[in-house]
């Protein structure tokens, strides 16, 4: 009888990985999920010693891979709201101190603002300088407050963040969408 120590540490070495790859599947190790499942298939198919082994390392493998795929699925677009959320909030910062000084300004002279320039102009309001180039903002009335990306935001141009006055509603970039309305 021969032993094929190859093929024998090939059926190890996938067992090993098809192993490592389900426990560590969350921080990337699924992805060696895909090495234990060739390597446990080439044992297979070529009849040599380690059978066994091939079979736990292409099971482990192919575990491995679906936990990293299942993951990946959930993960990234909870991932990218989240960044979107966090790029939109520069916006929201600014939208709310925009609400605010229409507010005094409304209760000073009686009557809502006609734009953001007229609020910075009378003293009202100072925009921050950081953002001033990431997003414009307009006055919709009494009604909305609405900002807009420019190119100089890292999630491109034309991202719009909504505010609803009356009903104290945000919607558009970075905030999740609502359904069934």
């Amino acid at each position: 009888m021969v032993v094929r120590t190859g093929s024998q540490g090939m059926a190890i070495t996938s067992m090993v990985l098809g192993i490592v790859g389900v426990v560590f599947f969350f921080i990337g190790a699924g992805l060696l999920g895909l090495v234990a499942l060739i390597l446990g298939i080439v044992v297979l198919v070529s009849g040599r010693n380690g059978q066994g082994m091939a079979i736990a390392g292409v099971v482990m493998g192919a575990v491995s891979l679906m936990l990293t795929l299942i993951m990946v699925v959930i993960a990234v677009p909870k991932y990218t709201q989240m960044v979107k959320g966090a790029r939109a909030s520069d916006a929201k910062v600014q939208i709310n101190a925009i609400l605010h000084s229409a507010k005094i300004y409304q209760q000073e002279t009686g009557g809502w603002p006609a734009d953001i320039t007229t609020l910075e102009s009378g003293g009202y309001l100072e925009l921050s300088p950081d953002v001033k180039p990431m997003w414009t903002f307009q006055l919709v009335g009494d009604q909305m407050i609405q900002a807009v990306s420019t190119s100089e935001m890292k999630g491109g141009a034309g991202n719009i963040v909504t505010f609803y006055i009356s009903e104290g509603r945000w919607e558009g970039y970075g905030f999740p969408r609502t359904t069934g309305e």
